[in-house]
């Protein structure tokens, strides 16, 4: 959702409370994303360098094609909805799949970085 910069301070509120977000184009210049995003990833591979020297983590990198390969293609997966309802998919497993440093969730991380699903981490 893309916001007018001519929208109200009351609308764009309207809108977070429908959406429960908003997208400010223009805020900042594409120059600057990129030097922020550079500078973000810099802390954020700093961060996992520091844990894997501490012994915490068993690799630096963010992820990383796992080392074995994966024999169950195709493996129905049990996942639980929101309401407790139990529910199958099946999961398209390619023949290698990728490893992360961290589990899911807070209580496998800490407090400064969190992976919140598989490759999307919070710093």
């Amino acid at each position: 959702l893309f916001i007018d910069a001519t929208k109200s301070l009351s609308e764009l509120a309207q809108t977070f409370e429908v959406d429960g977000f908003v997208t400010l184009t223009s805020l900042l210049t594409p120059q600057f994303t990129n030097k922020l995003r550079e500078e973000c990833m810099g802390i954020f591979d700093g961060v996992l360098e520091w844990l894997y020297v501490k012994g915490d983590i068993a690799f630096k990198e963010s992820y990383r094609r796992s080392l074995e390969l994966n024999n169950e293609c195709d493996k129905p997966l049990e996942t639980t909805k929101s309401r407790g309802e139990k529910e199958k998919t099946i999961t398209k497993a390619a023949s290698k799949k990728y490893e992360y440093p961290l589990k899911v969730g807070l209580k496998n991380g800490y407090q400064e970085l969190v992976m919140r699903s598989p490759g999307r981490y919070e710093l």
